[in-house]
């Protein structure tokens, strides 16, 4: 159901399979909490392959995105179909709460702990 693959910019969750169960929502909270204790300070989960995603894994993902951040890290959602980010995270506000990019390279680069020193600067106007 989860596969995990590690790069040096973040730790993926690749999702492979609907995600209607409380057995589910329990796998994806166990993996959540063991990527928490790594050192990657990102966390992407792949939902490309997925046409359903009901509440209780969505509130786990949403529960651990908050998590994160406390700790300075952070998960970011790609690949999402267009009925789950209508229905979950337009319904819910999820979208107030997780970021969602088309592509894993998208939510990597906008990762802000990604950007070098001299990027930063020219962003926010230092010299």
């Amino acid at each position: 159901m989860i596969n995990i693959r590690k790069t040096d910019e973040a730790t993926i969750l690749e999702i492979t399979e609907d995600l209607t169960t409380p057995h589910q929502a329990g796998q994806l909270e166990k993996t959540l909490e063991e990527v928490a204790r790594d050192a990657a300070k990102l966390v992407i989960i792949n939902l490309s392959q997925v046409q359903i995603v009901v509440a209780g894994p969505w509130g786990v993902i949403v529960a651990h995105t908050a998590e994160f951040r406390r700790e300075h890290k952070d998960i970011k959602l790609v690949g999402l179909a267009p009925q789950i980010e209508r229905a979950l995270l337009k319904n819910v506000k999820g979208d107030t709460v997780v970021e969602t990019y088309d592509t894993e390279d998208d939510a990597i680069r906008s990762y802000s702990g990604n950007v070098s020193k001299v990027e930063r600067n020219v962003l926010f106007g230092f010299k």
